[in-house]
């Protein structure tokens, strides 16, 4: 059996209430990584509010509110929750995020695949 995930980053570059964007050649997209204790989340960076078309991120792997509990698209103001994707203010509430699967494997973060591309 093949590995055909794809590398996305080094698990040590993602700390603790951290976020990291990168850009996926599987995916053709900018993927979301964002660290929460020992828990990964992986989102598709891009706004339900506005067509899929706007980033979140104000500037380069910027993508948390400055609390680190919340990401935020700075563009509309949005919040969502970092488990779940979910907008719980702004204007696409009850919206998601698109997440991306991810997998750990030997320290680094691989991308399995997204859902709902």
């Amino acid at each position: 059996m093949t590995d055909d995930s794809e590398f996305l980053l080094d698990l040590d570059m993602l700390v603790d209430h951290s976020s990291f964007g990168i850009y996926s050649q599987k995916l053709q997209h900018q993927v979301i990584l964002v660290r929460k204790a020992d828990q990964i989340f992986g989102w598709l960076d891009a706004c339900p509010h506005y067509a899929q078309g706007t980033s979140l991120a104000w500037k380069k792997h910027q993508y948390l509110n400055s609390q680190g509990s919340h990401i935020v698209c700075f563009a509309h103001g949005a919040q969502f929750e970092i488990e779940t994707g979910k907008c719980i203010s702004g204007p696409c509430v009850n919206q998601y995020l698109i997440p991306v699967q991810i997998v750990i494997k030997q320290k680094q973060i691989r991308l399995i695949k997204a859902t709902n591309i």
